[in-house]
């Protein structure tokens, strides 16, 4: 009797380990949701998985990040990468973290735009001086995104070099959101 039931924990334990397996698994007909989630001190990027079929919605995986998250961006694109998912984020820092969401239990950036300057080190400041409250990337030129901050500029990023390419200063305000048009692919509308 209790090799039978022994057995049967086996069966159900491999079922469950099965069930987790394709759980992790991102399939072509899954939906996925990125959720900013702050609580307390902990801040944190949420995966969700929405799919229509299997009418299900569940965390998939979340990364743990280093400051507030203020305004988040998909994006399918990483230099000298294939595509995938990736998610850039604006926060309280000048410098603005790209995290390659296909991975679970990531615990750096695929890659940052930006960097602080140090007098000691001579190194030159890279990027915005103040917290970066938006972000649009172009997908008909799919290496540029833009980053509105408060600092009251825009920068125009090359991501394959990971410089600025443009600097736009007109604004006597924090720049708020952006969004490339639709069409015209080299418009970019800003509010602040």
């Amino acid at each position: 009797m209790e090799r039978i039931t022994s057995l049967a924990t086996e069966v159900e334990e491999d079922a469950d380990d099965d069930s987790e397996k394709e759980d992790d698994l991102i399939k072509p007909t899954d939906n996925l949701i990125l959720v900013g989630h702050v609580e307390k001190d902990a801040s944190v990027l949420e995966v969700h998985i929405y799919n229509e079929e299997e009418e299900s919605f569940y965390v998939h995986h979340d990364i743990f990040l280093p400051s507030f998250p203020l305004c988040l961006e998909w994006l399918n694109y990483e230099p000298n990468s294939p595509k995938g998912n990736y998610c850039a984020v604006g926060s309280l820092s000048p410098i603005i973290e790209v995290w390659d969401i296909d991975l679970v239990n990531v615990l750096e950036p695929a890659f940052t735009l930006g960097r602080s300057g140090s007098r000691k080190k001579n190194k030159e400041r890279i990027g915005h001086t103040d917290a970066v409250l938006a972000l649009a990337w172009n997908k008909t030129f799919d290496h540029v995104i833009a980053s509105g901050s408060a600092d009251h500029s825009i920068l125009l990023w090359d991501m394959e070099k990971q410089v600025p390419n443009t600097t736009i200063t007109a604004f006597g305000e924090k720049v708020q959101c952006l969004d490339w048009h639709r069409l015209e692919s080299q418009t970019c509308l800003q509010g602040v």
